[in-house]
């Protein structure tokens, strides 16, 4: 789930902003619609539904060959890097992550259990 969301950050925010803000999981709620095993490729396509202040919200949707695995939704905090201080989501920053529904981002995600993460 984090990696999802870090992968749709690293892709549409400036490289300046990537490297001096980061995104903590404050809330995950996750709705199971089939298993995945070892080794399924899995898709993960994530959306911003909106932001508020330092948190923003995300869907984040797990498929298989088309079909939901699961949907998540998530709230995520902002800080600065270097503080650790919370950071509140200006209309500049927010610019970066809501997108077309044609340009959704994804990103692939294997599951893997081996701590080398080579499967």
């Amino acid at each position: 789930m984090q990696e999802a969301v870090n992968a749709y950050w690293r892709k549409t925010a400036p490289p300046e902003q990537v490297e001096t803000l980061a995104w903590i999981a404050h809330r995950h709620d996750v709705v199971y619609h089939r298993p995945a095993v070892l080794h399924d490729l899995i898709v993960a396509v994530v959306r911003v539904i909106g932001h508020q202040g330092c948190r923003a919200h995300f869907e984040t949707r797990f498929e298989r060959n088309g079909e939901d695995v699961a949907i998540v939704e998530s709230t995520l905090v902002c800080i600065d890097r270097g503080s650790r201080q919370l950071v509140r989501i200006r209309p500049d920053l927010a610019q970066h992550f809501y997108l077309r529904d044609t340009e959704a981002t994804t990103a692939r995600v294997r599951i893997c259990n081996c701590r080398a993460r080579r499967c």
